[in-house]
């Protein structure tokens, strides 16, 4: 039946993966919280629903009535008088019926990815808000649809959407993709803006697609705990501002992106970064994505070399690989040119770069914050460099930890560079609730310093804002080694202050490591 029912207040779904729930039953959903009598009333309140990924829900409708024969899947499911739920940074992907349906349901709904919603053949949107008790923001979402009877958006009644802005809604197939009303009144975005006075700053998608025609489009996503590289081969893709995106595509645990195919790339990859002449030989592959054959020919700078597997003449569509090796030696930087000459056009080239190390810099999500130096394009640099970055979280968010290349929780963070790295910055969203937590996917926050020693388990790291603890202050964790890190700011983007924590501080079992504490 449903993957998870959440009945209750003040509970917090967060950092799951559901699939192919509702595989017994319809009419349900990857998750799904139900009230009762009036929101006033109600028991279900105060929900956080965050950064799930919840994928593949068919809403299975065997032995029904053939009235009731639809499949009836859903993503997110919140029902009868749910009062203030936060659904926040969820990916939804493939439902039968609606990704996220706020129903007679109160909250927000804020930087999730719903894609493929409506897969099935009832008509409803990648979010559905119904019922005359309904109010719901609705910001900084991806809405994607991709079947004929799929809206990016359904709401019964312009007071089901107390404010939408900075969304995009996506239907390459189907131009009136917003629905409205009871008589399900289809506009297309620059008439919903126009009618309902909202959205000034979301988008639309700048391509249109046949009926029939395969999706352009493709969803990328990492269901795991730790970050994931995808290698998106001799394919060029646009992200939905257009941006060009090539090579590898690195998702943190638990996020999504909708890429847009923009074809294929002849020479894959476009650069070649070699620490030294130690360093083992790398692969270029060549793919002739004209219509004729395609006669190479290959010449590269000294310093660095190439073997091949290519042919005289490679037919249309044929790939071939090209093995290059870094020979100069050395210890000062070369750059050179991998250089494929043809029949169809200008040179394919490929930029060498031997003693040189290359830094790239994530951002997740990409709308949590920056990092300085930004080197989401890469940075160079030579081998032994001291870099140090740096991060900065957007309004409403707090930097959470480094992963990728470097796991840290240090702000800033600096390191030598020995080779070349992709490191992550991880900003979390979770509301501040304190002045002290536990560091973590989400951090916990606690009220008190006590509570968080309470609370800690082995090796956990409990960060502290700059401020003064007051009274007595105990550690009883036998057996466990738990680092005390004080001088944070209110983002938790640097720690270069001191935390002032009333004395005694008396550490009864257990090991307490602590930094930038003063105890007084």
């Amino acid at each position: 039946y449903n993957g998870v029912d959440v009945f209750g207040h003040h509970n917090t779904l967060d950092r799951n993966v559901s699939t192919q729930a509702c595989d017994t039953k319809g009419d349900c959903g990857g998750a799904r919280n139900v009230g009762r009598d009036n929101l006033p009333a109600s028991a279900v309140h105060d929900l956080t629903i965050s950064n799930n990924i919840i994928t593949d829900i068919p809403g299975n409708t065997d032995g029904c009535h053939s009235t009731y024969r639809p499949l009836f899947g859903m993503g997110l499911y919140s029902d009868n008088y749910s009062r203030d739920v936060l659904v926040t940074g969820n990916s939804i992907i493939n439902t039968t019926f609606t990704g996220i349906l706020f129903q007679e349901s109160t909250g927000q709904i804020v930087q999730n990815t719903v894609y493929n919603a409506a897969s099935g053949t009832m008509y409803t949107g990648q979010i559905n808000l119904a019922g005359s008790s309904t109010r719901t923001s609705v910001s900084n979402n991806i809405m994607y649809g991709l079947t004929n009877n799929a809206w990016t958006l359904y709401a019964s009644s312009l007071s089901n959407v107390s404010s939408s802005d900075y969304n995009y809604f996506f239907h390459p197939y189907v131009n009136n993709h917003i629905g409205y009303g009871p008589n399900w009144t289809r506009y297309t975005f620059t008439g919903w803006q126009s009618f309902s006075g909202r959205d000034s700053h979301s988008e639309t998608n700048w391509f249109t697609q046949n009926s029939g025609d395969a999706p352009l489009s493709v969803i990328f996503f990492n269901d795991t705990k730790t970050s994931r590289v995808n290698n998106l081969g001799n394919k060029r893709y646009l992200d939905l501002d257009q941006n060009q995106i090539t090579g590898t595509l690195t998702l943190a645990p638990f996020t999504s992106k909708v890429l847009i195919d923009n074809g294929d790339i002849p020479l894959f990859p476009d650069v070649l970064y070699f620490d030294s002449s130690a360093s083992p030989p790398q692969t270029v592959t060549l793919k002739n994505i004209t219509a004729n054959p395609l006669t190479p020919v290959i010449t590269i700078s000294p310093g660095f070399d190439q073997t091949t597997t290519c042919p005289v003449s490679l037919a249309a569509g044929q790939t071939c690989t090209i093995t290059v090796s870094f020979t100069a030696g050395g210890s000062s930087a070369e750059i050179g040119t991998l250089t494929v000459s043809h029949n169809a056009g200008a040179a394919y080239t490929v930029s060498l770069h031997g003693n040189l190390l290359k830094l790239t810099t994530v951002v997740s999500p990409s709308e949590g914050g920056t990092v300085n130096p930004d080197c989401s394009a890469g940075c160079d640099y030579t081998i032994g460099s001291s870099v140090t970055l740096s991060p900065t979280p957007a309004t409403g968010y707090t930097f959470s930890s480094w992963s990728g290349d470097a796991s840290s929780l240090n702000v800033p963070l600096t390191f030598t560079l020995t080779g070349s790295k992709a490191i992550t910055a991880n900003f979390d969203s979770t509301p501040v609730t304190g002045t002290v937590r536990i560091a973590g996917s989400p951090p916990t926050y606690f009220s008190s310093l006590q509570l968080a020693c309470a609370a800690a388990e082995n090796n956990d790291v409990i960060q502290m804002q700059v401020t003064t603890y007051d009274g007595a202050q105990i550690f009883d964790r036998n057996g466990f080694s738990v680092t005390l890190k004080g001088g944070y700011n209110a983002t938790y983007s640097n720690n270069a202050g001191q935390t002032v924590v009333g004395s005694p501080f008396t550490v009864m079992n257990g090991t307490l490591i602590v930094e930038n504490i003063t105890v007084k």
